[in-house]
């Protein structure tokens, strides 16, 4: 079946027409395609080539451009510039694609600093570090707005659609959707590694075994005496300080108290690693990520145990604030505690402070304190999994009469700092910047000791980056790395870019998928309650305890191996009420769905019938489910294969989608409520010259719609043109020099080849399209019948009238054999438009081995058939 859509009403409908979006970059290279699907009425596709993205709009497709009459400013060295920005240099237009809200002290230096990109004219780009051979591993998972790509040797990336008002400057102001480009769009996109608010860890190899990291500062003390400048980062009592004011110090307090300096906070601040063994930052480089666990808070004089303290006897004066207890970086629990006598409790206020970065306080809890028998205070709670600074802080209305005090503790010694390398100075010394959220900076406590546990980033040149990615349980996925080829790891309960670990049931997730084979995990799928994940040799569930109905966390978690079926790179499909997955050699189509009567998930072949569809390969997949579920599926040798799936009603047909080329991608997404959409990148050969271009089914076809005989698309690469009335057609350069039809104000069929990106017609049309024909071929199985004696294997038939039973069709042949020219369909008299209904039709007689009756239809009109009747006569025994 070629270019038949096999529908679970029944029938076979001849596939829509392809309609012309435009050229890829780089014809000469493979692309690809990822969908963003925001609504049904806003979806997006990013054209994903070698070394860049594309950004196009479906509704009314184009890409993203500089809108027209904008005049692209000049490079300005004075000028504050953050990602998305445009400037001119040279007569080349650029975009600003890292170093965030930073000027540049050239353009040139910025430029080979990698902090812009050269834009080809007007078009909108971001640039990736993709190859060709690479893009068909690419994953992805879309989380609202986002979009996240995974590729297992490069760093996930983040897609993000930002809306006009949250970009200062004049990248989404002055960017258009229209090739007039005349008008500011309301989205548009920035492109960024992830940056992680706490990154997932691998232990070092090396990690508590004797050897040690410490952390210093790499910045000076601060010295009488001496000449500073705006910017400069000095240290005094072994906390970091910024210059505010150039001056000549005198003595510290006095400059602090005159605003020459404060605290210096997290991107201001440069560190030191030394290593007591060379072996530990052995294949690092600058980028790379480096964790280090330090244990504070410990016993020393004068101090309290992992925390701070304030004194509420003679720490405190009447009718002022207590000054602030010591602040602490606290990563997981900690508990407030009081203590002081019976009837003598202190007055006033107490508060626990809490800060992002330990510069900036608010209030997180007050305790009201108004009578002297006030009982004592027990407070626990979870700062933030990455970390936060806390203080005991309030007001003093009246001391207690005897010993007291406010104890604040963390619940553990031990904090991981994750710092990115900037510099590797030597085998043994990083240099490097602390990458804690919120601008912090590194601890007090932590500079000069020597940890003894430390990590390195689990996505990494040298560790690997994931291959699959998948969202579950308000959770980010990843999985398949090259050194923890079966490991997954998951992210903190609704903070996605949060994989610290821990035992709390919001704590992100570290599990290995134990069995005798460490298959590398291929894709992850959010499915029913828990999580299935794919591997190269088999399929796992992840779930919640008990019966798997319950929430998944890291105190419950159940991994258990259902299947041995194995699979490809490609990304599994979720469908209404199962997965469907490539197999390792792609070619079969594996089915995950659970059996009540057996009590099990199980993997069935989807291509038992069919076995013969894919033998050159699956490489891509996409499901539409509107408005009739079909996995599309893209084969090693260009062909767009089908597949109509309807497990709920026991439905499956595979067919071919072909076409005057070879199709190389497919990407889908929901529909504005008449069909979803679907989009390809098709190989085409046109006037001599490869040309990729971006194609989609036409929405009206797609959906069946045959009200309207001018939206009638069933040609492909087509072009739907409205014009005065006129036998002049323009604009079609890119089917130069190829034998187009045309199908031109819903009743006429022309046949023309394309010149100069013109052609003639016969006679004046304002509504047409034009494209290249295709033809649907329809073949039944060979009639096989039971006789009273016996098969009809062996005998002769001859046929002699068939019963058709057709809906909304023109056209269309009939033949005995696949190989003869056939006849055409007869349609009753008086037949102007689309006819539905029966035919009754002659079959000129011959005697055959066997009766292999094929349709053929090759007008630019639908043809759907619901059924056939054969009436035939046989002989022999």
């Amino acid at each position: 079946m070629d270019n038949f859509i096999v529908r679970p009403y029944g029938g076979a409908f001849k596939a829509p027409g392809t309609q012309y979006i435009g050229e890829v970059k780089d014809s000469t290279k493979k692309t690809r395609l990822v969908s963003l699907r925001i609504s049904q009425t806003e979806n997006y596709i990013f054209e994903v080539g070698a070394g860049y993205f594309r950004f196009w709009k479906e509704n009314d497709p184009a890409f993203l451009q500089i809108k027209s009459g904008y005049s692209v400013p000049s490079h300005s060295t004075s000028t504050t510039y953050y990602l998305g920005y445009l400037v001119s240099s040279s007569g080349t237009n650029y975009v600003r694609i890292a170093n965030d809200n930073a000027k540049d002290a050239s353009f040139a230096s910025a430029l080979a600093a990698g902090h812009w990109y050269a834009l080809t004219g007007n078009v909108i780009e971001w640039p990736n570090n993709y190859s060709v051979s690479e893009l068909s591993a690419i994953q992805f998972q879309q989380v609202g707005r986002l979009v996240i790509l995974v590729h297992p040797l490069h760093q996930p990336l983040l897609i993000e659609s930002i809306p006009v008002d949250t970009l200062t400057g004049n990248f989404i102001r002055n960017t258009a959707w229209s090739d007039a480009a005349t008008t500011a769009v309301s989205y548009s996109f920035l492109v960024q590694p992830i940056s992680y608010i706490f990154p997932p860890l691998k232990k070092h190899d090396l990690s508590r075994e004797n050897d040690t990291v410490t952390i210093s500062y790499n910045h000076s003390n601060w010295a009488t005496s001496t000449s500073y400048s705006v910017g400069n980062i000095r240290i005094q009592n072994s906390i970091a300080y910024y210059c505010l004011i150039a001056h000549t110090s005198g003595t510290f307090n006095t400059d602090l108290a005159a605003n020459r300096w404060r605290l210096a906070v997290g991107a201001e601040v440069e560190y030191n690693l030394t290593a007591s063994n060379s072996l530990i930052f052995t294949g690092l480089d600058a980028g790379d990520q480096f964790i280090v666990e330090p244990s504070l808070y410990r016993y020393s004089s004068g101090s309290q145990p992992r925390g701070a303290s304030l004194n509420l006897w003679t720490g405190g004066t009447p009718g002022s604030e207590y000054t602030p207890s010591q602040a602490i970086f606290i990563q997981g629990g900690f508990s407030v505690s009081s203590s002081w006598k019976s009837g003598e409790s202190p007055l006033g206020a107490l508060r626990l402070e809490q800060s992002n970065n330990g510069v900036d306080w608010e209030v997180a809890r007050e305790w009201t304190l108004g009578d002297v028998a006030q009982g004592t205070i027990l407070f626990e709670d979870e700062a933030a999994p990455a970390g936060e600074w806390y203080r005991l802080g309030g007001f003093c209305q009246a001391l207690s009469s005897s010993p007291a005090g406010m104890l604040l503790e963390a619940a553990d010694a031990q904090i991981k700092i994750p710092f990115t390398v900037l510099a590797v100075t030597s085998s043994t010394v990083l240099k490097v910047r602390a990458a804690l959220p919120f601008g912090s900076v590194v601890p007090t406590p932590a500079i000069s000791i020597a940890s003894t546990a430390f990590y390195t980033s689990a996505f990494s040149e040298d560790n690997g980056y994931p291959a699959a990615v998948a969202v579950h349980n308000l959770r980010l996925w990843f999985g398949g790395t090259a050194k923890e080829p079966n490991r997954i790891r998951g992210s903190v309960v609704d903070d996605f870019f949060n994989f610290r670990t821990g035992e709390g049931d919001g704590d992100g997730f570290d599990l290995v998928l134990n069995s005798n084979e460490a298959n590398v995990v291929r894709w992850i799928a959010s499915f029913r309650q828990g999580l299935v994940v794919g591997t190269a040799g088999d399929e796992w569930t992840i779930s919640g305890g008990g019966d798997g109905s319950e929430v998944l966390k890291p105190s419950n978690v159940q991994a258990v191996r259902r299947n041995r079926a194995g699979s490809s790179t490609v990304q599994s499909v979720q469908t209404k009420d199962s997965l469907l997955w490539v197999s390792p050699t792609g070619r079969k189509i594996f089915e995950f769905a659970y059996l009540f009567s057996n009590d099990a998930y199980e993997a069935n072949d989807m291509t038992l019938r069919s076995e013969s569809i894919t033998k050159s390969g699956i490489v891509e997949t996409a499901y539409q489910s509107e408005p009739d579920p079909v996995l599309w599926c893209v084969t090693s040798d260009g062909r767009l294969l089908g597949f109509s799936y309807n497990r709920a009603n026991q439905i499956t047909a595979w067919f071919n989608r072909r076409t005057d080329g070879a199709f190389e991608s497919v990407a889908t997404f929901r529909g504005n409520g008449e069909a979803d959409r679907v989009w390809m990148i098709v190989n085409r050969t046109i006037n001599g010259t490869t040309k990729r271009y971006i194609e989609r089914f036409y929405p009206k076809a797609q959906a069946f719609d045959f009200d309207t005989s001018t939206d009638f698309c069933y040609l492909d690469c087509a072009k739907k043109i409205t014009q005065s009335s006129s036998t002049a057609v323009t604009g079609l350069s890119h089917l130069e020099g190829k034998a187009v039809k045309v199908w031109a104000n819903g009743t006429t069929i022309e046949s023309k080849t394309v010149a100069s990106g013109a052609i003639t017609l016969g006679a004046a049309a304002t509504s047409l399209f034009v494209g290249l024909p295709y033809t649907a071929t329809l073949q039944p199985m060979p009639i096989e019948l039971i006789l009273r004696d016996g098969t009809a294997q062996g005998r002769r038939f001859n046929a002699q009238r068939i019963h058709l039973l057709l809906q909304s069709s023109m056209g269309g042949t009939l033949n005995n054999t696949p190989d003869e020219t056939g006849f055409a369909i007869g349609y009753p008299s008086g037949t102007t438009g689309i006819f539905t209904g029966r035919i009754d039709e002659h079959v000129p007689p011959e005697w055959r081995d066997s009766i292999a009756l094929t349709f053929k239809h090759s007008d630019p009109t639908p043809f759907n058939l619901l059924g056939f009747v054969l009436k035939a006569e046989i002989s022999g025994s």
